[in-house]
């Protein structure tokens, strides 16, 4: 392989990379709209979702589950949840696969209250669609959703 075959190939790396970074700042940006169907058009047919941690409390999402499983907890959690945007503080690409640390700013429609949740995000491409996803929340912020807007922590 020459160095002009090799400069060539990192050129190749670093697009896939930008691409694979663009697609993830597009998944989070149509959660935060709550556009299922959008999101959807980014899984492969075969898409699983892993959830990782402790999950006992809302929002529930099954624990292994497909496509459309997940698209309907997705869809449930729209219903009492709204997610107010996140930031990005890392975002690691090596091959196909990407890691995420990002904290979630979310709001429970009932009782008002706001939350800061950090989360730790996995994704798997193939073909620059999302074949596996796996998320870490920081589950005892998540007890801040439940509550009332007096009583949730600051």
């Amino acid at each position: 392989m020459t160095t002009l075959d090799r400069g060539l190939q990192a050129i190749a790396a670093e697009f896939r990379r930008a691409d694979l970074a663009d697609v993830v700042r597009q998944l989070f940006d149509l959660r935060a709209k709550g556009d299922v169907e959008a999101i959807l058009k980014w899984f492969a047919p075969d898409f699983i979702y892993k959830m990782c941690g402790e999950w006992t409390r809302p929002p529930h999402v099954a624990r292994q589950c497909d496509r459309e499983t997940f698209a309907e907890s997705l869809r449930l959690i729209n219903v009492e949840f709204e997610e107010l945007g996140s930031e990005i503080h890392e975002l690691l690409i090596d091959g196909d696969r990407v890691a995420v640390h990002r904290t979630i700013r979310m709001r429970n429609r009932g009782a008002g209250a706001a939350v800061d949740l950090d989360e730790w995000d996995y994704f798997r491409f193939r073909e620059r669609l999302v074949a596996e996803f796996a998320a870490y929340v920081d589950v005892a912020k998540l007890d801040g959703l439940e509550k009332p807007a007096a009583l949730a922590p600051l």
